[in-house]
Parts: structure tokens; C-alpha cells; sequence
């Protein structure tokens, strides 16, 4: 069994163009362990292409926001570095990590989790598994200044992820759900006392 936390662990969340294929307008990625939460990173991007109305609508970015943002070129290395070999947290984060592949197809994680499946199977028979609405329901929201815009900010959403993950993590059955995807939640071990 490969302890989560022995690599590090990231949330990861994208806010996307809304085109196809999704060009990501900006993505944050935030170390954690069961104890801490790191200082968000967060990248604005220029997709070099307008954004849909829709996706506006849903994360509030307009072409203006992300006119003079960099190309995604130009943060490829950093957002690499922050993610490589880490396990990653995301809700429904296959849609993340397949922009993720596409845009940095030499990237390298650790395993890869999905609140939203880990929230199917630990607390059944919600209406919506939809991050923000199953948040609601649990009593989890996000406060401070490192929560972005809001709800919809890829900061916003990945803090959120991260209280949601912790939140169910500590539910009865979540060891198991964790193991049949190849980790436990044992934290590295600090240094041994002098």
C-alpha cells in the first residue's frame, strides 16, 4: 500500500474556455496533508482563444481577465514542478488530469483520487454530487483570502476539494474506499527525536 502523503498531495482544479478541446483560463494546485494546507498556486492563462459564454457564466472570467495572462507554454514548467510525482486530489478530477495529460503529456503523479467517487460511496443518496452542492449539504465552506473569486475560482474549488476530501476521510469506510485505490492515509513519519 503506497501512503498518500509520502510523495505529498496536491488538489488540483481547472477552470477551463468552455471550447473543445477545453484550454484551461486558469488552474490552482494546493499541497496539503491531513494537518496543513499550503499557500494556493494559481495561474491565470491566455488560451489564446475567446471564452464561451457559458463558461463565463459558471467561473466569471471574461477574455479581459486572461488577455495579458501568459500563454500556457509559458507556466508549463512551474505547474509541472508543483504537481509532478504528487498524489492528486480533485473533484471529479478525471476532466483535470485529462487537460493535465494533454497540455503536459511527460507528466508523472502519484494516485489520483476523485472526491466525487469517494463521496458516492460514503454518503449515499444525495441529490447532486456536484462539489459545491454536496459542500453545502456536509457544512463545508471556504473562508479567507486565499479562496480566490468564489465559488468557481479554481482556488476556491480546490480549498474546498481539500476540506471535502479531509471531511471524508474521517468517515467510517473511507479506509477501505482509500485502499481499493492503492493508499492509506499513514503520514511520512518526522524525523526521529534526538
Amino acid at each position: 500500500m503506497n501512503p498518500l502523503f509520502a510523495r505529498g498531495a496536491v488538489a488540483v482544479d481547472i477552470e477551463g474556455d468552455g471550447n473543445a478541446p477545453l484550454e484551461p483560463v486558469e488552474i490552482t494546485v494546493v499541497g496539503f496533508d491531513l494537518d496543513t494546507v499550503d499557500t494556493p498556486l494559481t495561474w491565470r492563462i491566455n488560451p489564446g482563444r475567446h471564452i464561451s459564454p457559458f463558461a463565463t457564466r459558471v467561473h466569471g472570467l471574461r477574455d479581459s481577465d486572461v488577455r495579458y495572462a501568459p500563454a500556457f507554454p509559458a507556466v508549463a514548467a512551474a505547474i509541472e514542478a508543483a504537481i509532478s510525482g504528487k498524489a492528486v486530489v480533485g473533484h471529479a478530477v478525471h476532466n483535470d488530469m485529462h487537460v493535465l495529460r494533454r497540455k503536459l503529456p511527460g507528466l508523472e503523479t502519484g494516485p489520483v483520487l476523485d472526491t466525487q467517487k469517494m463521496a458516492r460511496q460514503l454518503v449515499p443518496g444525495h441529490k447532486s454530487y456536484g462539489l459545491h452542492r454536496l459542500a453545502a449539504d456536509l457544512g463545508l465552506e471556504v473562508a479567507g483570502a486565499d479562496a480566490g473569486r468564489g465559488a468557481h475560482s479554481a482556488a476556491y474549488d480546490a480549498l474546498l476539494t481539500i476540506g471535502l476530501f479531509r471531511h471524508l476521510a474521517a468517515m467510517d469506510g473511507a479506509s477501505a474506499w482509500l485502499r481499493s485505490c492503492g493508499v492509506t492515509l499513514d503520514q511520512p513519519a518526522g524525523p526521529a527525536p534526538a
